[in-house]
């Protein structure tokens, strides 16, 4: 009788994960406006490729990915029904965001939230509620590869840095993180230490590029990072 072999093995997944790693290496050498060759986007390209292949074997996601979408999803998850709704989703946040940012950046807001239920959490069927199993299924377009989750993920991180940055001076401060994230129901004493993971140059600023990598972290790379405060205190 033969050995069987599951994707999901750490070993066979280690082995798979060094060929990828050097698969992509040499993409970067030879194509360099494709592929951005540092160490945060080649982890995040791996990782796709990988998960990818897990997809089409019908193996289960990641553990510390599913537990960031799980984290995720219960900051809208109040009642604790197993449902969101898009009240939930949209105007509950921008409720809060109406009471402590600006007209203008709490419209935008609405704008934003609004076209992220729609895009990454609805799906084909328009959903009015997404459960967690629902949600976690639609996040996972992030590693589909024909998916244009990446395209609206980048544009979504563009227009939300600036809708946190209150006065757009092109940077972040801690006071204008702390306001974002009161939105979705952080308290100001949980923030400094999202703040800190996303300041990873220790200036005392987010820059765009800074926010833009952590958001991109937190939807695409499996590994525990410190993206994984993104939105605030790890639940999950």
């Amino acid at each position: 009788m033969g050995i069987e072999y599951s994707l999901y093995d750490p070993i066979v997944f280690n082995i798979l994960y060094a060929i990828l790693r050097l698969f992509a290496s040499v993409l970067c050498l030879h194509n360099s406006t494709r592929f951005e060759c540092d160490e945060s986007h080649g982890l995040v390209m791996i990782t796709s490729t990988a998960i990818s292949l897990m997809m089409m074997s019908g193996v289960p996601f990641p553990e510390f990915w599913v537990r960031k979408m799980r984290s995720f999803y219960v900051i809208f998850d109040r009642d604790l029904d197993g449902l969101v709704q898009r009240e939930d989703y949209v105007d509950w946040p921008v409720g809060r965001a109406n009471k402590n940012m600006t007209p203008e950046k709490a419209e935008s807001l609405y704008g934003l939230v609004s076209s992220a239920w729609d895009v990454f959490w609805a799906g084909e069927e328009k959903r009015k509620s997404v459960t967690i199993d629902q949600m976690v299924k639609e996040h996972s377009r992030t590693f589909d590869t024909q998916s244009s989750f990446h395209e609206s993920l980048e544009k979504w991180l563009e227009i939300c840095f600036d809708d946190v940055d209150a006065n757009d001076d092109g940077c972040i401060t801690l006071e204008e993180y702390t306001t974002f994230l009161k939105c979705y129901g952080v308290h100001p004493y949980s923030v400094t230490p999202s703040f800190e993971a996303l300041d990873t140059n220790h200036d005392g600023l987010i820059s765009k590029e800074e926010f833009k990598n952590a958001g991109r972290d937190y939807f695409k790379v499996t590994a525990d990072t410190p993206a994984k405060l993104f939105w605030g205190p790890f639940r999950a």
